[in-house]
């Protein structure tokens, strides 16, 4: 009911601030079809649940490497949705930023704000180019900063 409803996140663990809502519900969806009674009503290992795993798996290994370069990264470069920062930031009808695919994401399945729960005036997806510059300057400077 929570994943068809939308509110698989109200029932996460509250200990952990920075659940990426949409591979937990892929991941929760997965399970649920693995707990299904009869064997030909679960999906095939191989061709069903290991490409999810590794999907997610890769999902979070990309997570772990941004994270590693976003200590030092202003808030506002980091999706509100996803809590990592933006490669492609969109403006959404409610005023905020987020990574293009989360909100697209959250989109399909709800029609209220991801921040403020507010209902979506309109569902129109603007790229912030100014915040994408941003974000790939302060990239740029991180890498030679490394380098």
């Amino acid at each position: 009911n929570a994943i068809e409803s939308g509110t698989l996140g109200y029932i996460l663990d509250d200990s952990i601030s920075d659940w990426p809502i949409s591979e937990a519900e892929e991941l929760t969806k997965l399970a649920l079809e693995c707990c299904k009674l009869r064997c030909r009503d679960r999906p095939d290992l191989e061709t069903g649940v290991l490409p999810v795993l590794k999907k997610l798996a890769d999902i979070a290994d990309a997570s772990m490497k941004s994270e590693r370069n976003s200590i030092f990264a202003p808030s506002h470069y980091f999706c509100p949705i996803l809590h990592e920062i933006m490669e492609d930031p969109y403006l959404a009808g409610d005023g905020f930023t987020y990574e293009r695919r989360a909100i697209e994401a959250w989109l399909e399945k709800h029609d209220i704000s991801p921040v403020t729960k507010q209902k979506l005036e309109h569902f129109n997806l603007t790229p912030n180019m100014t915040l994408l510059t941003a974000i790939q300057e302060w990239r740029c400077q991180l890498a030679s900063q490394n380098a």
